[in-house]
């Protein structure tokens, strides 16, 4: 290979390099905030954090009325965080990976398949995180993965019923604040353990794909 042909090759591999680290802690962060929401529906569920107006049974009860309330006040903030942090870092997310599919179609590097696969879980992502329940003032609302505080103080005391009558609320109860962030996470993990796969091809760092090619120049 001829001297420009190795800049070039070097320089796909460096462009590649900083995406992926982009990619990476963009994921990261993404699978913070869904983690974030599970973890304050799950404070609030069981009364660690206490609601205005609800009976805590936990720690938060004996504590001063202003202590309490701020520590609402704090979980209302980190709340609004996932949800602003959700969105806009699942947006990120798609764009870098298009970045990615970009460089290698220009380079015509091999794996591009895998990333645009990713490509497509992302924004299939953006989708289901992106709370169109805020857009909907109809009875019937299509609810996003990410959910507001008031959608939270709401419902999140849905009682535990799996009699005949009441087993569909609960249901979607769970299924809305506690089963819909653990999808978002795992189509997460699809987006990144695929795109990693596809930039390892591309960057000659894929072990399996390296021996098929070593077997074939024998």
């Amino acid at each position: 290979m001829s001297a420009t042909g190795l800049a070039t090759a070097a320089d796909y591999s460096e462009a590649l390099s900083v995406a992926r680290r982009a990619k990476s802690l963009l994921a990261l962060l993404l699978l913070l905030m869904l983690l974030g929401q599970l973890a304050i529906f799950l404070l609030v569920r069981y009364h660690v954090v206490p609601l205005p107006g609800a009976v805590a049974y936990d720690i938060a009860a004996t504590q001063p009325g202003e202590q309490s309330a701020r520590w609402t006040d704090l979980f209302h903030y980190l709340s609004g965080i996932t949800v602003l942090g959700g969105i806009t870092l699942g947006i990120l997310l798609a764009l870098v990976l298009m970045l990615i599919a970009h460089i290698m179609l220009v380079g015509r590097l091999i794996g591009v398949g895998k990333v645009t696969s990713s490509v497509v879980w992302a924004l299939v992502l953006i989708v289901f995180l992106f709370p169109w329940q805020c857009f909907m003032q109809t009875d019937f609302r299509v609810c996003g993965v990410l959910w507001t505080w008031e959608e939270l103080t709401r419902g999140v005391y849905f009682v535990n019923n799996f009699s005949s009558t009441g087993w569909a609320s609960t249901v979607m109860g769970w299924f809305r604040f506690a089963g819909a962030p653990a999808v978002a996470i795992i189509i997460t993990l699809i987006v990144q353990l695929r795109s990693n796969r596809g930039i390892r091809m591309a960057m000659g760092e894929d072990e399996v794909l390296n021996h098929m090619l070593g077997e074939n120049v024998r």
